[in-house]
Protein backbone atom coordinates (compact mmCIF):
# COMPACT_ATOMS: atom_id res chain seq x y z
CA UNK A 1 0.00 0.00 0.00
CA UNK A 2 1.19 3.25 -0.85
CA UNK A 3 1.78 5.75 1.88
CA UNK A 4 -0.10 8.52 2.58
CA UNK A 5 1.04 12.21 1.16
CA UNK A 6 1.08 14.62 4.29
CA UNK A 7 -1.24 17.53 3.82
CA UNK A 8 0.78 20.39 2.49
CA UNK A 9 0.32 24.19 3.21
CA UNK A 10 -1.88 24.65 0.30
CA UNK A 11 -4.08 21.87 2.05
CA UNK A 12 -3.77 23.92 5.19
CA UNK A 13 -4.57 27.07 4.19
CA UNK A 14 -8.01 25.83 2.19
CA UNK A 15 -9.28 24.00 5.26
CA UNK A 16 -8.37 27.55 6.98
CA UNK A 17 -10.42 29.23 5.06
CA UNK A 18 -13.65 26.72 4.92
CA UNK A 19 -13.45 27.21 8.52
CA UNK A 20 -13.45 30.60 8.50
CA UNK A 21 -16.64 30.94 6.02
CA UNK A 22 -18.63 28.50 8.34
CA UNK A 23 -17.84 30.83 11.74
CA UNK A 24 -18.84 34.31 9.03
CA UNK A 25 -22.07 32.23 7.82
CA UNK A 26 -22.77 31.26 11.64
CA UNK A 27 -21.65 34.94 12.94
CA UNK A 28 -24.09 36.54 10.01
CA UNK A 29 -27.07 34.26 11.14
CA UNK A 30 -26.93 34.69 14.59
CA UNK A 31 -26.63 38.60 14.22
CA UNK A 32 -29.91 38.38 11.44
CA UNK A 33 -31.49 36.64 14.36
CA UNK A 34 -30.69 39.19 17.09
CA UNK A 35 -31.39 42.15 14.77
CA UNK A 36 -35.08 40.85 14.16
CA UNK A 37 -34.76 40.30 17.86
CA UNK A 38 -33.99 43.94 18.32
CA UNK A 39 -36.21 45.54 16.03
CA UNK A 40 -39.43 43.51 17.09
CA UNK A 41 -38.63 44.88 20.61
CA UNK A 42 -37.96 48.45 19.29
CA UNK A 43 -41.31 48.25 17.24
CA UNK A 44 -42.95 47.10 20.63
CA UNK A 45 -41.19 49.75 22.31
CA UNK A 46 -42.42 52.60 19.76
CA UNK A 47 -46.01 51.50 19.88
CA UNK A 48 -45.52 51.51 23.45
CA UNK A 49 -44.43 54.86 23.76
CA UNK A 50 -46.83 56.10 20.98
CA UNK A 51 -50.22 54.51 22.65
CA UNK A 52 -50.19 55.21 26.10
CA UNK A 53 -46.72 54.56 27.95
CA UNK A 54 -46.49 51.44 30.03
CA UNK A 55 -50.49 51.33 30.39
CA UNK A 56 -50.58 49.74 27.68
CA UNK A 57 -52.36 46.08 27.13
CA UNK A 58 -50.24 43.51 26.53
CA UNK A 59 -52.04 42.41 23.35
CA UNK A 60 -50.92 46.26 21.91
CA UNK A 61 -47.33 45.48 22.73
CA UNK A 62 -47.61 42.10 20.98
CA UNK A 63 -48.97 43.36 17.66
CA UNK A 64 -47.02 43.06 14.28
CA UNK A 65 -49.16 45.47 12.09
CA UNK A 66 -48.47 42.99 9.08
CA UNK A 67 -49.49 39.98 10.89
CA UNK A 68 -52.44 39.20 12.91
CA UNK A 69 -54.31 41.93 14.72
CA UNK A 70 -54.86 41.80 18.65
CA UNK A 71 -58.01 40.23 19.43
CA UNK A 72 -60.44 43.45 21.34
CA UNK A 73 -62.95 41.53 23.81
CA UNK A 74 -66.41 42.38 22.57
CA UNK A 75 -69.79 41.01 23.56
CA UNK A 76 -71.17 39.42 20.48
CA UNK A 77 -74.02 41.68 19.45
CA UNK A 78 -77.31 39.92 20.26
CA UNK A 79 -80.36 40.94 18.52
CA UNK A 80 -83.16 42.16 20.47
CA UNK A 81 -84.15 44.83 22.77
CA UNK A 82 -81.93 46.72 24.41
CA UNK A 83 -79.07 45.10 22.58
CA UNK A 84 -77.05 47.99 22.11
CA UNK A 85 -76.72 48.73 25.82
CA UNK A 86 -75.48 45.53 26.76
CA UNK A 87 -72.04 45.73 25.62
CA UNK A 88 -71.89 49.16 27.01
CA UNK A 89 -71.25 49.32 30.50
CA UNK A 90 -68.75 46.47 30.50
CA UNK A 91 -66.81 48.36 27.75
CA UNK A 92 -66.99 51.70 29.48
CA UNK A 93 -65.54 50.00 32.39
CA UNK A 94 -68.52 51.19 34.24
CA UNK A 95 -68.27 48.73 37.15
CA UNK A 96 -68.50 49.64 40.95
CA UNK A 97 -64.87 48.70 40.83
CA UNK A 98 -63.47 50.62 38.36
CA UNK A 99 -65.36 53.65 38.87
CA UNK A 100 -63.87 53.64 42.37
CA UNK A 101 -60.32 53.60 41.31
CA UNK A 102 -60.83 56.93 39.24
CA UNK A 103 -61.57 59.01 42.02
CA UNK A 104 -65.31 59.71 43.23
CA UNK A 105 -68.04 56.99 42.28
CA UNK A 106 -70.69 59.74 41.89
CA UNK A 107 -70.98 62.63 40.00
CA UNK A 108 -70.46 66.02 41.87
CA UNK A 109 -73.88 67.82 42.80
CA UNK A 110 -75.26 69.07 40.16
CA UNK A 111 -73.92 66.88 37.71
CA UNK A 112 -70.82 66.56 35.72
CA UNK A 113 -71.67 69.96 33.55
CA UNK A 114 -69.44 72.62 34.54
CA UNK A 115 -71.98 74.79 33.26
CA UNK A 116 -74.55 73.68 36.77
CA UNK A 117 -72.64 76.88 38.87
CA UNK A 118 -74.91 79.28 36.93
CA UNK A 119 -74.05 81.80 34.10
CA UNK A 120 -72.18 80.48 31.21
CA UNK A 121 -68.82 82.86 31.37
CA UNK A 122 -68.00 84.51 28.17
CA UNK A 123 -66.98 82.89 25.42
CA UNK A 124 -68.18 79.23 26.79
CA UNK A 125 -71.65 78.16 25.79
CA UNK A 126 -74.07 75.48 26.03
CA UNK A 127 -75.55 73.87 23.17
CA UNK A 128 -78.39 71.71 24.08
CA UNK A 129 -81.69 73.43 24.41
CA UNK A 130 -84.94 72.75 25.97
CA UNK A 131 -87.50 71.18 23.78
CA UNK A 132 -91.26 71.15 23.37
CA UNK A 133 -93.03 67.85 24.12
CA UNK A 134 -92.59 65.56 21.48
CA UNK A 135 -92.06 68.87 18.67
CA UNK A 136 -88.71 68.02 16.68
CA UNK A 137 -87.79 71.53 16.93
CA UNK A 138 -84.38 71.09 15.30
CA UNK A 139 -82.81 69.20 13.60
CA UNK A 140 -85.74 68.05 11.17
CA UNK A 141 -84.18 64.67 11.89
CA UNK A 142 -84.01 63.44 15.36
CA UNK A 143 -85.41 64.94 18.43
CA UNK A 144 -83.92 67.80 20.14
CA UNK A 145 -83.46 66.97 24.19
CA UNK A 146 -82.06 68.38 26.93
CA UNK A 147 -80.22 66.64 30.33
CA UNK A 148 -83.62 66.43 31.75
CA UNK A 149 -85.33 64.82 28.41
CA UNK A 150 -82.92 62.57 26.32
CA UNK A 151 -84.06 59.06 25.01
CA UNK A 152 -82.25 56.10 25.05
CA UNK A 153 -81.65 52.98 23.23
CA UNK A 154 -83.79 50.86 24.53
CA UNK A 155 -86.71 52.91 23.96
CA UNK A 156 -89.96 50.84 24.17
CA UNK A 157 -91.46 52.70 21.21
CA UNK A 158 -88.42 53.22 19.10
CA UNK A 159 -88.35 49.04 19.81
CA UNK A 160 -91.73 48.00 18.94
CA UNK A 161 -93.07 50.50 15.83
CA UNK A 162 -89.44 50.92 13.72
CA UNK A 163 -88.70 48.92 11.09
CA UNK A 164 -86.40 49.36 8.58
CA UNK A 165 -85.99 47.80 4.99
CA UNK A 166 -82.61 47.69 3.04
CA UNK A 167 -82.11 47.78 -0.82
CA UNK A 168 -79.39 44.96 -1.11
CA UNK A 169 -79.50 43.49 -4.16
CA UNK A 170 -77.72 43.89 -7.39
CA UNK A 171 -75.66 47.04 -7.15
CA UNK A 172 -76.97 47.32 -3.69
CA UNK A 173 -75.04 44.44 -2.51
CA UNK A 174 -73.73 45.92 0.60
CA UNK A 175 -71.51 42.36 1.35
CA UNK A 176 -69.87 42.89 -2.04
CA UNK A 177 -68.99 46.33 -2.14
CA UNK A 178 -67.48 45.78 1.59
CA UNK A 179 -65.62 43.21 0.11
CA UNK A 180 -64.28 44.48 -2.56
CA UNK A 181 -62.96 47.42 -0.94
CA UNK A 182 -61.53 46.19 2.33
CA UNK A 183 -60.15 43.56 0.22
CA UNK A 184 -58.57 46.55 -2.42
CA UNK A 185 -57.21 48.42 0.79
CA UNK A 186 -56.03 45.29 2.39
CA UNK A 187 -57.86 45.94 5.79
CA UNK A 188 -59.34 43.66 7.67
CA UNK A 189 -62.54 43.20 8.83
CA UNK A 190 -62.29 44.18 12.08
CA UNK A 191 -60.42 47.12 10.97
CA UNK A 192 -58.01 46.74 13.09
CA UNK A 193 -55.37 47.56 10.88
CA UNK A 194 -56.92 50.45 9.00
CA UNK A 195 -54.19 53.35 10.61
CA UNK A 196 -51.68 51.58 8.90
CA UNK A 197 -53.76 51.24 5.76
CA UNK A 198 -55.31 54.44 5.24
CA UNK A 199 -54.23 57.79 6.15
CA UNK A 200 -56.30 59.48 8.56
CA UNK A 201 -57.99 61.80 6.49
CA UNK A 202 -59.76 58.69 4.38
CA UNK A 203 -59.79 56.37 7.88
CA UNK A 204 -62.38 59.48 9.05
CA UNK A 205 -64.76 58.63 6.90
CA UNK A 206 -64.85 55.07 6.87
CA UNK A 207 -68.38 54.42 8.50
CA UNK A 208 -69.91 51.74 6.44
CA UNK A 209 -67.84 48.59 6.60
CA UNK A 210 -68.65 48.46 10.32
CA UNK A 211 -72.75 49.73 9.97
CA UNK A 212 -73.53 47.70 7.55
CA UNK A 213 -72.72 44.21 8.77
CA UNK A 214 -75.12 45.84 12.25
CA UNK A 215 -77.70 46.58 9.58
CA UNK A 216 -77.74 43.00 8.20
CA UNK A 217 -78.29 41.49 11.16
CA UNK A 218 -80.40 43.67 12.66
CA UNK A 219 -83.57 43.09 14.82
CA UNK A 220 -85.69 45.78 13.80
CA UNK A 221 -84.83 44.86 10.54
CA UNK A 222 -87.75 43.72 7.94
CA UNK A 223 -87.68 41.27 5.11
CA UNK A 224 -91.06 42.92 4.04
CA UNK A 225 -91.18 46.27 2.54
CA UNK A 226 -94.66 46.85 3.63
CA UNK A 227 -93.96 47.18 7.27
CA UNK A 228 -90.65 49.54 7.03
CA UNK A 229 -90.59 53.14 8.00
CA UNK A 230 -87.19 53.41 6.84
CA UNK A 231 -85.72 52.09 3.59
CA UNK A 232 -81.49 52.06 3.63
CA UNK A 233 -80.08 52.34 0.19
CA UNK A 234 -76.83 49.82 0.20
CA UNK A 235 -75.00 52.76 -2.09
CA UNK A 236 -71.55 54.23 -0.93
CA UNK A 237 -70.33 57.24 -3.07
CA UNK A 238 -67.01 56.86 -0.67
CA UNK A 239 -66.49 53.11 -0.82
CA UNK A 240 -67.12 53.00 -4.47
CA UNK A 241 -65.16 55.83 -5.98
CA UNK A 242 -63.12 54.20 -8.85
CA UNK A 243 -63.64 51.23 -7.57
CA UNK A 244 -64.50 47.85 -10.13
CA UNK A 245 -65.37 44.72 -8.58
CA UNK A 246 -66.51 41.49 -9.93
CA UNK A 247 -70.18 41.60 -10.72
CA UNK A 248 -70.46 45.34 -10.64
CA UNK A 249 -70.14 48.05 -13.63
CA UNK A 250 -66.72 48.82 -15.07
CA UNK A 251 -66.88 52.29 -14.13
CA UNK A 252 -68.13 55.00 -11.18
CA UNK A 253 -70.53 56.24 -14.15
CA UNK A 254 -72.02 53.25 -15.18
CA UNK A 255 -72.08 52.18 -11.42
CA UNK A 256 -73.86 55.32 -10.24
CA UNK A 257 -76.15 55.42 -13.67
CA UNK A 258 -77.16 51.90 -12.63
CA UNK A 259 -77.87 52.98 -8.98
CA UNK A 260 -79.80 55.82 -10.75
CA UNK A 261 -82.03 53.39 -12.94
CA UNK A 262 -82.98 50.84 -9.66
CA UNK A 263 -83.57 53.30 -7.45
CA UNK A 264 -86.11 55.45 -9.08
CA UNK A 265 -87.83 52.59 -11.00
CA UNK A 266 -87.99 51.23 -7.47
CA UNK A 267 -91.87 51.07 -6.55
CA UNK A 268 -90.78 51.90 -2.55
CA UNK A 269 -88.94 54.37 -4.05
CA UNK A 270 -90.97 56.17 -5.97
CA UNK A 271 -94.07 55.94 -3.23
CA UNK A 272 -92.72 59.36 -1.44
CA UNK A 273 -89.98 60.48 -3.38
CA UNK A 274 -87.41 59.00 -1.27
CA UNK A 275 -88.31 60.90 1.43
CA UNK A 276 -88.16 57.37 3.91
CA UNK A 277 -84.91 56.33 2.33
CA UNK A 278 -81.73 56.47 3.93
CA UNK A 279 -78.04 56.67 2.29
CA UNK A 280 -74.57 57.11 3.38
CA UNK A 281 -72.37 60.35 2.50
CA UNK A 282 -69.71 60.50 4.74
CA UNK A 283 -66.96 62.29 3.11
CA UNK A 284 -66.50 65.75 2.05
CA UNK A 285 -66.32 67.11 -1.32
CA UNK A 286 -67.25 63.48 -2.99
CA UNK A 287 -67.59 63.94 -7.33
CA UNK A 288 -70.81 62.22 -8.20
CA UNK A 289 -72.66 62.67 -11.24
CA UNK A 290 -75.77 64.80 -11.91
CA UNK A 291 -78.47 61.80 -12.43
CA UNK A 292 -77.17 60.46 -8.84
CA UNK A 293 -76.71 64.12 -7.16
CA UNK A 294 -80.44 65.21 -8.23
CA UNK A 295 -82.41 61.33 -7.48
CA UNK A 296 -80.56 61.89 -3.97
CA UNK A 297 -81.35 65.48 -3.79
CA UNK A 298 -84.87 65.46 -4.41
CA UNK A 299 -85.44 64.55 -0.68
CA UNK A 300 -83.71 61.97 0.70
CA UNK A 301 -82.31 61.32 4.31
CA UNK A 302 -78.26 61.83 4.10
CA UNK A 303 -76.33 60.44 7.30
CA UNK A 304 -72.60 62.58 6.90
CA UNK A 305 -70.52 63.63 9.10
CA UNK A 306 -70.98 67.64 8.35
CA UNK A 307 -73.81 69.47 7.24
CA UNK A 308 -72.19 73.19 6.84
CA UNK A 309 -68.94 72.58 4.67
CA UNK A 310 -68.79 70.43 2.00
CA UNK A 311 -71.15 67.24 2.42
CA UNK A 312 -74.18 68.44 2.22
CA UNK A 313 -74.18 72.32 1.68
CA UNK A 314 -72.66 72.57 -1.57
CA UNK A 315 -73.05 68.86 -3.14
CA UNK A 316 -76.93 68.30 -2.17
CA UNK A 317 -78.08 72.05 -1.37
CA UNK A 318 -82.05 70.91 -1.04
CA UNK A 319 -81.35 68.19 1.65
CA UNK A 320 -79.16 70.76 3.47
CA UNK A 321 -82.22 73.29 3.26
CA UNK A 322 -84.49 70.48 4.46
CA UNK A 323 -82.64 69.56 6.97
CA UNK A 324 -82.52 65.76 5.83
CA UNK A 325 -79.75 65.46 7.37
CA UNK A 326 -78.50 62.61 10.32
CA UNK A 327 -75.07 63.77 11.95
CA UNK A 328 -72.56 60.86 12.92
CA UNK A 329 -69.29 60.88 14.31
CA UNK A 330 -65.78 60.26 12.07
CA UNK A 331 -64.23 57.48 12.88
CA UNK A 332 -61.64 57.20 15.92
CA UNK A 333 -58.38 55.87 15.35
CA UNK A 334 -58.03 52.03 16.55
CA UNK A 335 -56.36 51.47 19.88
CA UNK A 336 -58.56 54.80 20.65
CA UNK A 337 -61.92 53.26 19.99
CA UNK A 338 -60.93 49.73 21.32
CA UNK A 339 -59.58 51.28 25.01
CA UNK A 340 -59.69 48.10 26.85
CA UNK A 341 -62.23 47.72 30.06
CA UNK A 342 -61.29 49.32 32.91
CA UNK A 343 -60.14 52.99 31.52
CA UNK A 344 -56.50 52.62 32.01
CA UNK A 345 -55.76 55.95 30.42
CA UNK A 346 -57.74 57.65 33.09
CA UNK A 347 -55.42 56.69 35.86
CA UNK A 348 -52.72 57.93 33.42
CA UNK A 349 -52.73 61.18 33.03
CA UNK A 350 -50.07 63.53 33.24
CA UNK A 351 -49.76 67.31 34.59
CA UNK A 352 -46.71 68.07 31.83
CA UNK A 353 -49.82 67.91 29.12
CA UNK A 354 -52.43 68.79 31.38
CA UNK A 355 -54.08 70.46 27.80
CA UNK A 356 -53.21 69.52 24.73
CA UNK A 357 -53.35 69.65 21.27
CA UNK A 358 -51.69 67.72 17.61
CA UNK A 359 -53.09 69.04 14.33
CA UNK A 360 -51.77 71.87 12.10
CA UNK A 361 -52.30 75.27 13.25
CA UNK A 362 -52.91 76.16 9.48
CA UNK A 363 -56.48 75.81 8.82
CA UNK A 364 -59.20 78.69 6.43
CA UNK A 365 -61.45 78.84 9.02
CA UNK A 366 -61.54 79.75 12.96
CA UNK A 367 -57.82 81.20 13.20
CA UNK A 368 -56.70 77.99 14.79
CA UNK A 369 -53.22 79.52 14.76
CA UNK A 370 -54.13 81.50 18.19
CA UNK A 371 -53.88 78.09 19.99
CA UNK A 372 -50.13 79.38 20.48
CA UNK A 373 -50.90 82.30 21.82
CA UNK A 374 -53.97 80.54 23.65
CA UNK A 375 -51.21 78.36 25.22
CA UNK A 376 -49.29 81.62 26.63
CA UNK A 377 -52.53 82.11 29.13
CA UNK A 378 -52.58 78.85 30.20
CA UNK A 379 -50.83 77.40 33.61
CA UNK A 380 -46.79 77.10 32.09
CA UNK A 381 -45.63 74.05 32.19
CA UNK A 382 -49.23 72.07 31.54
CA UNK A 383 -49.37 72.75 28.10
CA UNK A 384 -48.47 70.55 25.24
CA UNK A 385 -49.17 71.92 22.02
CA UNK A 386 -47.81 70.22 18.49
CA UNK A 387 -48.31 71.84 15.19
CA UNK A 388 -48.36 68.48 13.08
CA UNK A 389 -48.81 68.85 9.45
CA UNK A 390 -50.59 65.14 7.92
CA UNK A 391 -49.28 64.81 4.19
CA UNK A 392 -51.85 64.62 1.87
CA UNK A 393 -49.79 63.62 -1.07
CA UNK A 394 -50.09 60.14 0.13
CA UNK A 395 -49.33 56.70 -1.73
CA UNK A 396 -48.75 53.31 -0.92
CA UNK A 397 -45.15 53.57 -2.00
CA UNK A 398 -43.99 56.66 -1.32
CA UNK A 399 -43.42 56.24 2.42
CA UNK A 400 -45.75 59.20 3.63
CA UNK A 401 -48.40 56.38 5.15
CA UNK A 402 -45.91 55.50 7.79
CA UNK A 403 -45.48 59.17 8.43
CA UNK A 404 -49.14 59.70 8.45
CA UNK A 405 -49.52 56.48 11.31
CA UNK A 406 -46.89 57.99 12.96
CA UNK A 407 -48.49 61.36 13.73
CA UNK A 408 -51.58 59.48 14.63
CA UNK A 409 -49.48 57.42 17.17
CA UNK A 410 -48.48 60.50 18.88
CA UNK A 411 -51.80 62.20 19.39
CA UNK A 412 -53.12 58.70 20.94
CA UNK A 413 -50.61 58.85 23.24
CA UNK A 414 -50.98 62.62 24.20
CA UNK A 415 -54.60 62.36 23.88
CA UNK A 416 -54.42 59.16 26.55
CA UNK A 417 -52.29 61.61 29.06
CA UNK A 418 -54.33 64.81 28.80
CA UNK A 419 -56.75 66.42 30.74
CA UNK A 420 -58.41 68.92 28.42
CA UNK A 421 -58.35 68.43 24.50
CA UNK A 422 -58.55 71.36 22.45
CA UNK A 423 -60.71 70.40 19.35
CA UNK A 424 -61.08 73.66 17.12
CA UNK A 425 -63.19 73.32 14.09
CA UNK A 426 -61.49 72.15 11.00
CA UNK A 427 -63.12 73.03 7.41
CA UNK A 428 -66.01 71.85 8.90
CA UNK A 429 -67.01 73.13 12.45
CA UNK A 430 -66.55 69.63 14.13
CA UNK A 431 -63.04 67.54 13.43
CA UNK A 432 -62.37 64.40 14.18
CA UNK A 433 -60.45 64.99 17.57
CA UNK A 434 -63.63 65.96 19.38
CA UNK A 435 -64.25 61.76 19.11
CA UNK A 436 -60.97 61.35 19.77
CA UNK A 437 -60.59 63.31 22.74
CA UNK A 438 -63.84 61.36 24.02
CA UNK A 439 -62.31 57.91 23.25
CA UNK A 440 -59.21 58.48 24.98
CA UNK A 441 -60.98 60.38 28.70
CA UNK A 442 -59.55 63.63 27.71
CA UNK A 443 -62.67 66.42 27.80
CA UNK A 444 -62.69 68.08 24.62
CA UNK A 445 -62.84 71.80 24.43
CA UNK A 446 -64.66 72.57 21.01
CA UNK A 447 -63.60 76.02 19.64
CA UNK A 448 -66.22 76.60 17.23
CA UNK A 449 -68.91 79.26 16.29
CA UNK A 450 -72.05 79.00 18.72
CA UNK A 451 -74.26 79.15 15.49
CA UNK A 452 -72.79 76.21 14.22
CA UNK A 453 -71.86 74.05 16.87
CA UNK A 454 -74.82 73.03 18.47
CA UNK A 455 -76.43 71.34 14.62
CA UNK A 456 -73.33 69.51 13.82
CA UNK A 457 -73.01 67.18 17.23
CA UNK A 458 -74.16 63.81 16.25
CA UNK A 459 -77.19 62.41 17.93
CA UNK A 460 -78.41 65.53 20.45
CA UNK A 461 -82.00 62.96 21.47
CA UNK A 462 -79.42 60.66 23.38
CA UNK A 463 -76.25 62.72 24.29
CA UNK A 464 -75.92 65.38 27.32
CA UNK A 465 -73.30 67.51 25.13
CA UNK A 466 -73.13 69.67 27.94
CA UNK A 467 -71.82 67.28 29.89
CA UNK A 468 -69.05 65.42 28.46
CA UNK A 469 -67.37 68.79 26.59
CA UNK A 470 -66.93 72.10 26.77
CA UNK A 471 -68.21 74.93 24.32
CA UNK A 472 -66.51 77.95 22.90
CA UNK A 473 -66.43 80.58 20.41
CA UNK A 474 -63.85 79.90 17.44
CA UNK A 475 -60.37 82.46 17.54
CA UNK A 476 -61.74 84.76 14.67
CA UNK A 477 -65.14 85.92 17.17
CA UNK A 478 -62.70 85.47 20.00
CA UNK A 479 -59.96 87.92 18.72
CA UNK A 480 -62.66 90.45 17.95
CA UNK A 481 -62.98 91.48 21.85
CA UNK A 482 -60.33 93.52 23.25
CA UNK A 483 -57.93 90.77 25.70
CA UNK A 484 -60.21 88.28 24.05
CA UNK A 485 -58.06 85.21 23.99
CA UNK A 486 -56.35 86.11 27.77
CA UNK A 487 -59.92 86.26 28.76
CA UNK A 488 -60.48 82.98 27.13
CA UNK A 489 -57.10 81.59 28.99
CA UNK A 490 -58.12 82.37 32.06
CA UNK A 491 -62.04 81.52 32.09
CA UNK A 492 -60.70 78.08 31.04
CA UNK A 493 -57.32 77.75 34.18
CA UNK A 494 -60.52 78.22 36.23
CA UNK A 495 -63.30 75.69 34.91
CA UNK A 496 -60.70 72.81 34.13
CA UNK A 497 -57.53 74.15 35.17
CA UNK A 498 -54.49 72.25 36.70
CA UNK A 499 -55.07 74.74 39.70
CA UNK A 500 -58.67 74.81 39.65
CA UNK A 501 -60.69 74.40 42.76
CA UNK A 502 -61.55 70.86 44.38
CA UNK A 503 -64.67 70.80 42.94
CA UNK A 504 -63.99 72.12 39.25
CA UNK A 505 -61.72 68.62 39.57
CA UNK A 506 -64.49 66.46 40.49
CA UNK A 507 -66.18 68.03 37.66
CA UNK A 508 -63.90 67.57 35.33
CA UNK A 509 -63.16 63.69 36.24
CA UNK A 510 -66.57 63.40 36.24
CA UNK A 511 -66.70 64.71 32.98
CA UNK A 512 -63.89 62.72 31.31
CA UNK A 513 -65.38 59.32 32.63
CA UNK A 514 -68.92 60.17 31.33
CA UNK A 515 -67.10 60.84 27.72
CA UNK A 516 -65.71 57.76 27.66
CA UNK A 517 -68.69 56.11 28.70
CA UNK A 518 -70.60 58.26 26.30
CA UNK A 519 -67.87 57.26 23.26
CA UNK A 520 -68.39 53.67 23.80
CA UNK A 521 -72.38 53.71 24.16
CA UNK A 522 -73.31 55.54 20.87
CA UNK A 523 -69.92 56.89 19.12
CA UNK A 524 -68.01 53.33 18.76
CA UNK A 525 -67.38 52.24 15.07
CA UNK A 526 -65.00 49.22 17.01
CA UNK A 527 -65.86 48.63 19.67
CA UNK A 528 -69.81 48.95 19.76
CA UNK A 529 -71.26 49.34 15.84
CA UNK A 530 -74.59 48.38 17.22
CA UNK A 531 -75.15 51.01 19.75
CA UNK A 532 -73.78 53.32 17.45
CA UNK A 533 -76.08 51.92 14.51
CA UNK A 534 -78.80 52.33 17.06
CA UNK A 535 -78.29 55.99 17.66
CA UNK A 536 -78.64 56.68 14.23
CA UNK A 537 -81.86 54.44 13.69
CA UNK A 538 -83.40 56.60 16.48
CA UNK A 539 -82.72 59.37 15.26
CA UNK A 540 -84.43 58.56 12.21
CA UNK A 541 -87.03 57.47 14.45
Amino acid sequence: MAPKKPIGKRGIRLMLALLGLILMISGLMFLSAASAKMRRKAGRRQLRLMYGGSGVDENLLAFDPTSSAPAVDKKEHVPGEGAASAVVDEAAGATPSSVDTLGTAHAPEGGCSLHSRGADPWPFYKVMKASRGDVREYPAVGWLGDAKNLLTLDDARFRSDFRFYIHDDGVFNTSQVEDCYLRKMGIKRDLSNVDWKLPVFKRMYLAEPAIWPVLRTHALRTWNPEEASLFVVGFSPFLTEGLTCPGFPSSSAKYEAEVVKKLSSNKWYQRKGGFDHMIFFMRFGMKMGAPVKQMLDSGSLVVTTDRLFWNVVKVLPNIFKSNSVVMAPYVTPYYLDTTPPGEPEMQNKHNDTWYFFAGTYSRRFGGRGKLAVLAEHLSQGFVNFTDLRVPKTITPNNGLLQHSHEIVGQAVAGIRRSSVCMSPQGDAVTSGRLFEAMAGGCVPVMIAPKEGAPVELPFPSLIDWDSVALFTDNFDAISKVKDGINVTGRVMEELVGPKASAEAHARLRCMQRQARRVFVKHLSYMQNPLGLTDSILLEVW
